[in-house]
Formats: C-alpha cells, sequence, structure tokens
C-alpha cells in the first residue's frame, strides 16, 4: 500500500455516505447488473472496517473485487470459464 492510497478516517456520518457512495460506483461501473443497493450495502459494511475505510474509496472497491473475483473483477472482465473435464464414455 503506497502512502497515497491512505486516507484519512471517514469522521462524519456524510464522509462515511460519501465513501460508500463512491465505492458502490466503482463496483457498479465493473459490474453494472449487480443492483446499486447491493454494491452499498457491501460498501457500508466494508466502511465500518478501519482497514477498508482507510483506503480511497474507489481503489478500496478494486481491492475488494480482487479479492472476491481474482486479478480480473477489477478490470470488470468476467473470470475465463474452465471447460468441465468430460467423463469417458464406455
Amino acid at each position: 500500500m503506497n502512502a497515497t492510497d491512505i486516507r484519512p478516517t471517514p469522521s462524519t456520518p456524510e464522509d462515511q455516505e460519501t465513501w460508500i457512495q463512491l465505492f458502490a460506483s466503482r463496483i457498479t461501473a465493473c459490474w453494472p447488473r449487480l443492483d446499486a443497493t447491493d454494491a452499498e450495502h457491501v460498501g457500508d459494511g466494508l466502511s465500518r472496517e478501519e482497514r477498508w475505510r482507510s483506503i480511497e474509496p474507489t481503489l478500496a472497491a478494486e481491492r475488494w473485487m480482487a479479492q472476491v473475483m481474482g486479478p480480473t473483477a477489477a478490470s470488470g472482465a468476467t473470470p475465463a470459464k474452465t471447460p468441465r473435464p468430460t467423463e469417458p464414455t464406455p
């Protein structure tokens, strides 16, 4: 984590709400099918944790997406589908 990645902890409810909105905005930009309310719910939960709250919200969103979906998530790409092995026919 770089020094520029760290930001002051939201000190007021308005700061926390702004953090949540920026976080949710980044996630829904990458995942347009995700309901905005769900994205805000995730942002609200993470904004209560110091390690997430201390990161700039759009960067926190990218890191969260990468953690959940792997490295392709933050770029908006969908993970490649792995073909299922087929059973040999007798």
